[in-house]
């Protein structure tokens, strides 16, 4: 009944982490952890339930963490969140750090064809590194492999026993269904009008993670709770005025 009335389209957000603000390193976590990456097969079950016996969109969102586990551990320190990651990194950094996101943003790109999935995301809230003017080449050339990428790589996971090794010749697109990215939504209006996101072209749509206040004024009782309509019509000011803009801004 759920689905029927409200649900349109599931995110799935697979989490990979890093270990200190300045690592390139990028890792699953296994199954004994409470940060656990979702396996393959677990992904693959859930999509194809969402999508066979719900007939729900399914979306494809990869997101990139810091590995709070070494934090409480007092092995770690992580220092920024995935949104201001990448602030002191320099160019050789940053070249290395974009490899090893490029390997798993194709791993999970091909999950996502394979599973016939409608739309994938190549970045989650990675507001530094996305709207850095100057990262644009990569980005293109990461959301370009997305579409096709010809050459041969392989990769052998941190932990091969909780996901497969992936080793294959992509000739075709890695998924041709639509890519896109999921921005910070609060502060995504500003990047634009400064031209901080300069890959905006090849995007098919653009997902916005919003935390704005929409209903403020809660009821007591979880029963009294503001509707569907409420909810949807507190979202048409932010609609109609912000994204309406930054979309007249970037298109004319």
């Amino acid at each position: 009944m759920l689905c029927a009335h409200v649900l349109l389209s599931v995110e799935f957000i697979p989490t990979l982490f890093f270990p200190a603000e300045n690592s390139t390193e990028i890792y699953p976590k296994p199954q004994n952890s409470s940060l656990r990456t979702p396996t393959d097969a677990e992904l693959s079950a859930i999509i194809t339930f969402a999508k066979e016996e719900l007939g729900l969109r399914t979306v494809m969102s990869p997101m990139f963490d810091p590995d709070y586990d070494l934090i409480l551990n007092g092995q770690g320190d992580p220092g920024a969140g995935r949104a201001q990651w990448g602030v002191k990194m320099n160019d050789t950094w940053i070249a290395e750090w974009f490899t090893n996101y490029g390997h798993w943003i194709m791993h999970y790109a091909k999950l996502a064809q394979d599973l016939g999935m409608d739309t994938f995301h190549a970045m989650h809230e990675l507001h530094t590194m996305g709207t850095n003017a100057s990262l644009t080449p990569q980005w293109r050339s990461l959301l370009t492999d997305v579409r096709v990428r010809g050459e041969l790589f392989s990769m052998t996971c941190r932990s091969s026993s909780h996901f497969r090794d992936v080793f294959c010749c992509l000739s075709q697109s890695v998924f041709d269904g639509e890519v896109s990215v999921a921005f910070n939504g609060n502060p995504f209006f500003k990047d634009v009008a400064r031209g901080g996101i300069g890959y905006i072209d090849l995007l098919d749509s653009i997902g916005l993670d919003c935390y704005w206040p929409l209903v403020t004024e809660l009821p007591e009782q979880p029963w009294q709770r503001p509707g569907v309509d409420v909810v949807a019509k507190a979202w048409e000011p932010w609609v109609c005025c912000r994204v309406c803009c930054a979309m007249h801004t970037v298109y004319g």
